[in-house]
């Protein structure tokens, strides 16, 4: 007669229904947080002022290093930018500029210096549809184009699609 040997296996693993019970709970919280997002529920949203207008500039470099900002609509020079390159003005439009070479843009178009209602500045390139929200870098930054707004609002435009 055959004798039979039971033998016992000990685990030292976690129990499954622990495992899965753990899984289970990284799913739905993986999914509420997905139908929140999409669905608005618990999102504080901040509505972005209105923009009062804009000026349509071009930025111009010179042979003498410098570089024009001048209102499109009448080629009125509204301030004449260093060479030295140290301006803000400056660097956040060789910025886009360099974003529209990437593109393959063209770096003649113009660029929209929009005026909101709360009285920050944005400088949007209509090209690459890149804003650049100015006021963020500081008051003295924000001054510099607050003040290149100011010079060019002999005939600023309406600006309902900002």
């Amino acid at each position: 007669m055959a004798t039979t040997q039971t033998q016992t296996v000990t685990s030292d693993s976690f129990p499954r229904w622990f495992l899965n019970g753990a899984a289970a709970v990284i799913l739905f919280a993986v999914l509420a947080a997905g139908v929140a997002s999409f669905a608005n529920i618990g999102a504080t949203r901040v509505g972005e002022p209105p923009a009062l207008g804009f000026i349509e500039l071009q930025f111009v470099a010179q042979p003498d290093k410098t570089m024009l900002a001048t209102r499109v609509s009448d080629g009125k020079t509204l301030e004449v930018l260093p060479a030295d390159g140290s301006g803000f003005i400056r660097g956040v439009v060789r910025s886009l500029l360099r974003q529209r070479m990437l593109s393959g843009q063209s770096v003649n178009l113009s660029f929209h210096l929009i005026q909101r209602a709360d009285g920050r500045h944005s400088l949007y390139d209509p090209a690459t549809r890149t804003r650049m929200e100015v006021d963020g870098f500081g008051p003295t930054n924000s001054e510099a184009f607050a003040r290149l707004y100011r010079s060019g609002l002999d005939e600023p435009q309406k600006a309902a699609r900002y």
